[in-house]
């Protein structure tokens, strides 16, 4: 359940980041991240000192939605990504 849970978050994730479309309009600045294979699963505990996160990429440079809607976010905030054979 945990893994479906944290698959279902992820994608979710990953679908706000890259595919969003408002009012029929198409985003023309596309981003993506680079996804890195690991050997061993981070731990999901809100502290970033597993070894994949030292590898991987980090992307940020995320707007805001509302209240002003493409403005630069008002907090510091990036996304990194990995995935083993069981999960992203």
């Amino acid at each position: 359940m945990v893994k479906t849970t944290g698959l279902a978050l992820a994608f979710l994730l990953l679908l706000s980041l890259f595919g969003k479309a408002t009012s029929g309009e198409i985003e023309e600045d596309v981003k993506a991240i680079n996804a890195i294979r690991v050997e061993k699963a981070p731990r999901i505990d809100g502290v970033l000192d597993d070894d994949c996160w030292k590898k991987a990429e980090k992307s940020g440079d995320f707007v805001q939605a509302q209240p002003h809607d493409g403005e630069p976010a008002t907090e510091s905030t990036y996304v990194q990504v990995c995935y083993d054979n069981d999960a992203l």
